[in-house]
């Protein structure tokens, strides 16, 4: 029987990097990271990536939920879920932000944050040998 990892064993960095992965199985693009600990106290991450429509942000956000919970991640909250443009969701320590391309260029939250550290993500999960 495979141990999962509960959350208890993973800090914000660890949840950041299996966030992203995850993403990555429902086709995300364009995904980064800003720490932001010392700039917020709400969280220590965000996660910010894009997909291309509506449909695919509904399975993303809905893949990131179940997937995250059987890794042991505790989704504390979303917001988003009427509009389907940006999505947010609340793992604490780190916040993911699920936006279509448009919404994206126009919130601009890089750009906002410009002071946080920066880490950019591969698809590892799709690339073609």
């Amino acid at each position: 029987m495979e141990k999962t990892t509960k959350i208890t064993e993973l800090n914000a960095k660890e949840k950041v990097e299996l966030l992203a992965k995850l993403s990555f199985e429902k086709f995300a693009r364009n995904v980064v990271s800003l720490e932001v600990t010392d700039l917020i106290y709400l969280t220590d991450y965000f996660l910010i990536m894009t997909v291309d429509s509506q449909p695919q942000m509904k399975a993303m956000v809905e893949h990131l939920k179940l997937e995250g919970r059987e890794k042991g991640l505790e989704l504390f909250h979303i917001e988003g879920e009427k509009g389907l443009t940006w999505m947010l969701m609340y793992f604490g320590d780190v916040t993911v932000h699920v936006f279509l391309q448009k919404e994206r260029e126009l919130y601009d939250l890089e750009g906002l944050w410009f002071q946080a550290k920066k880490e950019i993500f591969e698809d590892d999960v799709n690339r073609e040998e």
